[in-house]
C-alpha cells in the first residue's frame, strides 16, 4: 500500500557539514642509522625519525586514508642486505615489507615500485571519507516509516546515483521542497535507506582504511651483527605517498513539519 501523501508528518531534516579534504604527495625518508641508545646499550640500527608519518597530518586532521605508497630509492650502506618491516601504516595493521640489498644504492624499477594501493578508488575516497556517521539512521521510532534528507546530503548523492541497484519501490522516494526551508529535501522509506546503509557499510566503509600514523613503526627483520666499525652506517628508503586528509564532517538536523505529498 502506498504513502498517503495528502498527511503531514513531524520530520527531523538530515543535515550535515561537509568535511574537509586534501590530497597529498610527499616523499617520506625512512632512515635507520648504526648506533647505540645509550653507552651501553649493544649496536643496533635505531629509526632516527620516528615522527616522519605523524609529520604529514599537520596539526588540524584527525586522519588519513593512505591512496598508494611507492619505494622510490633504497640506499644500504651495509654490506649485509637488510629486510625493514613497516607496520600500521593504518588500520589492520597490514606489514610492508622492503627488501635493502648490501651495499648498493637502487633506483627501484617502474614495475616494482608499488607496495600498496588501496581498494577504493580515489573517487569513493573523496564522496565518502568522513562521513560514516551517515551509517547510523537517527530514527528510532518504529511508527516512524521515513527520513528526510537534504539535497546535498550524502545519503541523497548514493540514492541519486546507484538507487536502481537497490530496485526501490514507486512509494520509496520522494523529492520535493521543503516548506520551512524552501530548499530541495528527499523523503526516503526508512527501509529503503537501510539498504543504501548495507550498502556503503560493506562496499565503502569497511575498504576505507584510516590511519593517524599514530602507531606507525619501523623495524629490521632478522637484525645483522653490528661491529664497531660499521658505527654511522645507514639505511635509507624513500618513499612516495599520496593520502587523503580527513577532517570529518558534521551532522545536524531541522525539525519541521511537512506535507509528504
Amino acid at each position: 500500500m502506498g504513502i498517503q501523501w495528502s498527511s503531514r508528518v513531524d520530520f527531523y531534516v538530515h543535515e550535515y557539514k561537509n568535511p574537509r579534504l586534501a590530497k597529498e604527495t610527499t616523499q617520506v625518508t625512512v632512515k635507520l642509522r648504526v648506533g647505540r641508545k645509550n653507552a651501553e646499550s649493544p649496536l643496533e640500527l635505531i629509526w632516527t625519525e620516528p615522527d616522519a608519518f605523524r609529520s604529514l597530518l599537520g596539526t588540524d586532521a584527525r586522519s588519513a586514508v593512505i591512496l598508494d605508497i611507492s619505494q622510490k630509492q633504497i640506499i644500504n650502506e651495509l654490506e649485509t642486505p637488510i629486510i625493514l618491516s613497516i607496520k600500521n601504516l593504518f588500520d589492520g595493521n597490514e606489514d610492508f615489507r622492503v627488501i635493502c640489498p648490501g651495499k648498493k644504492q637502487i633506483n627501484v624499477p617502474a614495475n616494482e615500485q608499488l607496495i600498496y594501493r588501496s581498494k577504493l578508488n580515489e573517487e569513493h575516497i573523496l564522496k565518502y571519507a568522513g562521513t560514516e556517521y551517515i551509517l547510523k539512521s537517527d530514527v528510532h521510532d518504529d511508527d516512524v516509516c521515513y527520513e528526510c534528507f537534504q539535497d546535498s546530503h550524502p545519503m541523497t548523492a548514493i540514492i541519486m546515483s546507484e538507487g536502481k541497484r537497490f530496485e526501490p519501490q514507486d512509494d520509496d522516494i520522494r523529492r520535493k521542497i521543503s516548506e520551512k526551508t524552501q530548499k530541495p529535501v528527499y523523503i526516503v522509506r526508512k527501509r529503503f535507506a537501510e539498504k543504501v546503509r548495507d550498502f556503503l557499510r560493506d562496499a565503502v566503509f569497511n575498504e576505507m582504511n584510516y590511519t593517524d600514523f599514530s602507531t606507525t613503526t619501523v623495524s629490521v627483520q632478522q637484525p645483522p651483527e653490528l661491529k664497531q666499525e660499521m658505527l654511522g652506517n645507514s639505511v635509507f628508503v624513500f618513499l612516495d605517498i599520496s593520502y587523503i586528509i580527513v577532517s570529518p564532517g558534521k551532522k545536524g538536523f531541522i525539525h519541521t513539519e511537512e506535507q509528504l505529498k
